[in-house]
């Protein structure tokens, strides 16, 4: 079967502009509807053989429900929302077969590649379940299985709580009256791991993070857990006997790390040092970020080649695509950035075509 229009409801957002762009570079006719369109969400659903679902989480139930009447045998309807049951259940009042996703990272990155999404069939002929398979694979993600019900559940621990947490630290910081600059200047690898989450969320759209915590039915119940352990945790730190309060500390302390298991616990730990030896060899001071304004083979070789060529040992390289075409080199060398010798290996850098030295 060939598809031939995708059709994308929200279309103006990021994510309905992360998938119009993929659709369009795979040769689908893209048209879409949003807010203040011309285009309306009828005109999507009557013309589209694939219809995507790219609203708010709040918004996607009534939204669907819009436009199930408009609905066909024949006709695929698909979500993007990260609370996959209410979605779900609402397309499933539509004639249409229907998936769930949930792309698991933001719209920012400029490719699916090395990141993960959720499935989650609902209603699929032999005919749709073929494409979608095809779709997906053609990504390049990772694709996890799941039910919404199951979905939703992990969602409460791999989402909803850790943001959680992190808002309420950035509350208490706020209450507290820290000076947030100040704090980083004593700070450790996992502060400024902690501080990059609190960062991060608050640097987005508050609605998203609200729909989170409050449209995924399963996250109450994951706060009043957490409310349960805070209030014990600090009961167990006010004790006044040292021995009681060590027993139990260490008690809980093996109890979790028995619950999570060799296996995780070590992956984690792995993960965090290579965190930590990212963040310091970003931190370098004698160090050049370059940006390669045209991706061509070989840039990495001819970079590495001056500073073999000049006799400049490099501490650190690593390589990172930025935009499409475009790609930042960090690298790190054991001589002061002001040295004659590094003077020299700037300016024969420059001399490459498409690279500058942004710092």
């Amino acid at each position: 079967m060939k598809t031939q229009i995708v059709g994308i409801i929200g279309v103006n957002g990021k994510f309905g502009q992360f998938f119009k762009i993929f659709f369009e570079k795979s040769g689908y006719t893209v048209t879409g509807s949003d807010v203040m369109t011309e285009v309306t969400n009828r005109h999507v659903v009557e013309q589209s053989d694939v219809v995507i679902f790219s609203v708010p989480i709040n918004s996607v139930v009534s939204v669907v429900n819009e436009v199930v009447k408009f609905s066909r045998v024949g006709q695929l309807f698909m979500d993007v929302t990260s609370i996959k049951s209410p979605a779900v259940e609402a397309m499933m009042r539509s004639k249409a077969d229907v998936v769930g996703l949930h792309p698991m990272f933001a719209p920012t990155v400029e490719t699916f590649r090395g990141q993960v999404i959720v499935r989650c069939d609902a209603r699929l002929t032999d005919t749709w379940s073929v494409w979608v398979q095809s779709f997906l694979e053609s990504t390049k993600a990772t694709i996890k299985k799941s039910t919404p019900e199951e979905h939703d559940k992990h969602m409460t621990v791999v989402q909803a709580l850790p943001h959680a947490v992190s808002l309420m630290m950035a509350r208490v910081i706020d209450s507290m009256g820290i000076n947030v600059l100040e704090s980083m200047s004593y700070t450790s690898p996992f502060y400024k791991i902690a501080f990059g989450l609190m960062g991060r969320i608050l640097s987005k759209d508050s609605a998203m993070y609200a729909s989170i915590q409050m449209e995924n039915l399963h996250v109450p119940e994951a706060l009043e857990e957490l409310e349960h352990e805070i209030k014990r945790f600090r009961a167990i730190i006010e004790t006044k006997d040292k021995g009681f309060r060590a027993q139990v500390f260490n008690a809980d302390f093996e109890a979790s790390k028995k619950h999570f298991g060799k296996e995780p616990i070590a992956s984690a730990d792995k993960f965090f040092d290579d965190v930590i030896g990212l963040m310091a060899d970003f931190s370098e001071e004698n160090m050049f970020v370059l940006e390669a304004g045209k991706d061509q083979s070989g840039i990495a070789h001819q970079i590495t080649g001056i500073f073999a060529g000049a006799g400049v040992n490099l501490t650190s390289f690593h390589s990172q695509k930025i935009k499409e075409g475009k790609f930042r080199f960090l690298v790190g060398f054991d001589k002061p950035k002001d040295s004659p010798a590094i003077k020299a290996i700037e300016s024969k850098i420059n001399e490459i075509p498409y690279v500058k030295i942004v710092q």
